[in-house]
């Protein structure tokens, strides 16, 4: 009854606001105060069911925002006091994982545990560290490590991370150090790029039968050493043997580039005769960095590993291997003198070759400014503006001039070329 009553009113409305011309906005703020009951409708049409329930939802989001705030700021907290529980098994303390204090499983993706099996290595993740012997376990690898991983690898195997800025640091103490049974060493790895040249450092971390590295970013020599171990089926009995194995193949890869660089070198000085360009310049100053650090690497390499073959936690195979990779360096280290020498010399070679050009694009303008330095002369004579000069009226002076010149650097001309300057 209800809404035809409301219909009924609302088509009583239609046909009275028919009646009323509306020509300005004005018109229509005074219709609406003569008949109350039509502002009245507009407000049931214009505002909606939902439009009406508005605010009330507002208010209802405001304070469902302000509890999730309230549980963010409490989650943030747990998280920044949480304390990490270290769980063992068994009688040898093996780690299994790390829970938090929202019972979340902190796992660590950019750790690599490697065990031994038949098939050379097996790789695992940390929540497997647990379930595999102790005796298998050799090669944990870590990339770009948080402060969760570091306490990890302390608990795991006693693993103590220096600060990354120690890396570049060039004392041997920074480099090599000996504490019980551990041992610890930061070797500078060369990864050549097109139009670039980095060496990144890795920490290697001995222990009985564990190595660790700490890398911030992908090592070719450690990819070449896990396929090689994984195609040739290699065992290993100590830490110290998988460390002898990456040196050797860090040092063979230096070689290459050595030989590489060689033959370079040779093509370059072939190319410095034929033109002197730009590119020349920036291969030559490329291939000079390269030979440079190449070279430091070998000397740092050197330096650590004089003291590892010393220790007397080494056993005899890896001093015997360690020696001759040392033999290798050195023969290596003779190599980048050599290549040095080479590139000091395509460096002279290029800037004399430059000087010869200049000198003889200078020698060429020398001669032409001698050839018509006469004429300039006998020009600058008769521009003269004095009184007395009896040619400036004579019959036949422009031309004499012009013949005395001409006949002046042609003479120059001939008496040049005899001389083979020009």
């Amino acid at each position: 009854m209800e809404e035809e009553t409301a219909l009924r009113s609302s088509e009583e409305i239609e046909r009275e606001a028919q009646k009323f011309q509306v020509l300005i906005f004005a018109d229509i703020l005074r219709a609406l105060r003569e008949h109350p009951d039509w502002l009245e409708e507009v407000r049931r049409i214009i505002l909606s069911h939902d439009l009406i329930e508005l605010p009330r939802k507002f208010e209802e989001f405001l304070k469902e925002f302000h509890e999730l705030k309230e549980d963010f700021r409490e989650l943030k907290r747990d998280t920044m006091s949480c304390r990490r529980a270290w769980h063992f098994s068994g009688e040898d303390k093996r780690l299994l994982t790390i829970i938090q204090p929202a019972g979340v499983v902190k796992i660590f993706t950019m750790i690599k545990i490697y065990a031994s099996s038949s098939f050379g290595f097996t790789e695992h993740s940390v929540d497997e560290f647990g379930a595999i012997s102790k005796e298998k376990i050799l090669w944990i690898d870590v990339e770009k490590p948080t402060e969760e991983e570091i306490l990890w690898l302390r608990s795991a195997v006693s693993f103590e991370m220096p600060p990354r800025e120690v890396f570049g640091d060039i004392e041997i103490s920074s480099k090599y150090k000996e504490e019980g049974e551990r041992i610890f060493m930061s070797l500078s790895f060369v990864i050549q790029q097109k139009e670039d040249i980095l060496v990144e450092p890795v920490f290697f971390f001995l222990k009985g039968r564990y190595m660790v590295t700490i890398r911030y970013r992908d090592i070719p020599t450690l990819m070449i050493f896990q396929k090689r171990v994984e195609s040739q089926v290699l065992t290993f009995q100590f830490a110290e043997e998988m460390f002898s194995h990456i040196v050797n193949i860090e040092v063979d890869r230096i070689g290459d580039r050595l030989e590489i660089l060689g033959r370079r070198i040779r093509n370059l000085r072939k190319e410095v005769f034929e033109e002197q360009t730009e590119e020349i310049i920036k291969d030559i100053s490329y291939y000079d960095e390269l030979n440079i650090t190449l070279r430091e690497t070998i000397n740092e390499k050197l330096r650590i590993l004089s003291h590892f073959v010393k220790s007397p936690r080494i056993n005899a195979q890896t001093k015997r291997e360690i020696k001759v990779i040392l033999d290798d360096l050195h023969t290596l280290l003779d190599y980048t003198t050599f290549y040095m020498d080479k590139i000091d010399s395509i460096q002279n070679t290029l800037l004399g070759l430059i000087n010869i050009r200049q000198n003889e694009a200078v020698k060429v303008f020398t001669v032409l400014a001698t050839i018509f330095l006469p004429a300039t002369l006998i020009a600058s004579i008769y521009g003269m503006n004095f009184e007395h000069m009896p040619e400036l009226h004579w019959k036949y002076g422009y031309v004499y001039s012009l013949a005395l010149m001409v006949v002046i650097t042609l003479s120059l001309i001939f008496w040049v070329r005899r001389k083979g300057w020009l």
